[in-house]
């Protein structure tokens, strides 16, 4: 028995696991194989995946045929610059301008009254329906917050670099790392703590100007002490963020931007 003399359903499973260059090079062989390439909604589904740069969501519920539906009328919209529907989302709260988009939700830090620092965050998942009415979660931290990063689909979580003075020393103002489950707006189980101090500074000083970034279990932060550039270079620091632990000496560099330390 060749491979062609076997049930369809058994060429498309072994098709799946052998993955999409496989698929092409088995649809380019003869018209039968062809045809059950064409013909099976699962087989376009990944291949679809991998033409648009897009991965499969484990945790989505819609059958195969819906899942490859969706990622057609996406891909034209982006062709064509068409969407389905246009929608306004009132927002709580004042923002105080550091905002995120990230897999699909909208992340806005948030100030209260008449106070220009931003002391909590809100952020709602952003509707993909017509008639889906978003609902804000929001999260009061009660410090400066001054930066934060988001890590939903890897790890659930949202971390915020905040400030605030110390408690003995009001003349200093410590400068923590605040680890958040997005899913549900409490302290992250993960970290062996959920707060995470960095370093200090004198309350006289202007507040830094922060670059954070988490990629698998690093986490890197750059601070820009602006009032401080004639004497001092930005700190880099480099944590392993899941144990709370230092990996490397504090760094001096002239770019803050994370993204070049991957």
């Amino acid at each position: 028995m060749n491979l062609s003399e076997l049930p369809n359903e058994i060429i498309i499973d072994v098709l799946v696991n052998a993955g999409t260059a496989s698929i092409r090079s088995c649809a380019r062989t003869n018209r039968t194989f062809r045809d059950i390439v064409l013909q099976s909604i699962e087989l376009q589904y990944l291949l679809a995946l991998e033409r648009t740069g897009m991965n499969d969501n484990p945790k989505c519920k819609r059958p195969i045929h819906e899942r490859l539906e969706l990622l057609t009328r996406r891909e034209e919209a982006w062709a064509t610059f068409k969407y389905n529907f246009r929608t306004t989302i009132a927002v709580p709260q004042q923002s105080s301008g550091l905002y995120d988009v990230s897999c699909g939700s909208l992340f806005l830090a948030f100030r209260e009254g008449l106070q220009d620092k931003a002391l909590g965050i809100q952020y709602v998942r952003l509707p993909s329906m017509q008639n889906e009415q978003p609902a804000w979660r929001s999260v009061k931290i009660g410090m400066r917050i001054l930066e934060f990063v988001t890590s939903v689909r890897e790890h659930d979580l949202i971390v915020l670099v905040v400030s605030a003075p110390d408690i003995i020393n009001p003349s200093t103002s410590n400068i923590d790392v605040i680890f958040i489950r997005y899913s549900t707006g409490e302290y992250h189980n993960i970290p062996k703590n959920h707060t995470l101090h960095i370093c200090s500074i004198k309350e006289d000083h202007e507040s830094p100007g922060v670059a954070l970034g988490i990629a698998g279990e690093n986490m890197i932060i750059a601070f820009d002490f602006k009032d401080l550039q004639d004497t001092h270079d930005n700190n880099l620091f480099v944590f392993k963020w899941k144990v709370g632990t230092q990996i490397l000496p504090v760094l001096s560099t002239q770019d803050i931007d994370p993204e070049f330390y991957r």
